[in-house]
């Protein structure tokens, strides 16, 4: 492997993505072991603002975002609209982020937070597991709208009542 000539790790491409950012986004948990015992820069980011954390959470690579949050991986991360809480798809990384002390209650540039955006796409299981970590159910985003105004609006049902109870 070209770790084995000195190669650099963190060499990144025109979008900037490393060689972890790659091995992440496939799920190569061996190669990424390899890239961080060769000191693999884990809070590089991409063009877009993914870091490796968040391209593992968004593909829903469990053992990998154990692997980084063990490499002191950002898990407060913001740029743009990122954040791995708010960008974990699979139940069981939202799960990992917030034992390992993610801000339930952190905003993304546009202001929106987990139970924002949990509420907004109709995840009962993101928004149930949030409400169960006592996030914000009165947090305001813009023209002071609150979880339960969206979930109202959306005619999200089975959100509004977690919400409500």
């Amino acid at each position: 492997m070209l770790l084995a000539y000195n190669s650099n790790p963190n060499i990144q491409t025109s979008h900037e993505l490393t060689p972890l950012s790659i091995s992440c986004l496939d799920g190569h948990k061996e190669i990424v072991k390899m890239l961080l015992a060769a000191s693999a820069n884990v809070l590089l980011s991409d063009t877009d603002g993914d870091s490796p954390l968040i391209i593992a959470c968004q593909e829903g690579h469990e053992e990998i975002v154990e692997l980084l949050i063990n490499q002191q991986a950002n898990i407060i991360h913001t740029w743009k609209n990122h954040e791995p809480l708010v960008d974990s798809s699979p139940l069981n990384i939202m799960q990992i982020l917030i034992e390992n002390n993610a801000d339930i209650h952190a905003r993304s540039h546009s202001g929106t937070t987990p139970l924002f955006i949990s509420s907004y796409h109709g995840h009962k299981q993101f928004t149930s597991a949030l409400l169960h970590n006592n996030a914000d159910i009165q947090s305001l985003w813009k023209d002071n709208w609150t979880p339960r105004k969206l979930a109202t609006e959306k005619n999200l049902d089975v959100i509004l009542h977690l919400l409500e109870n």
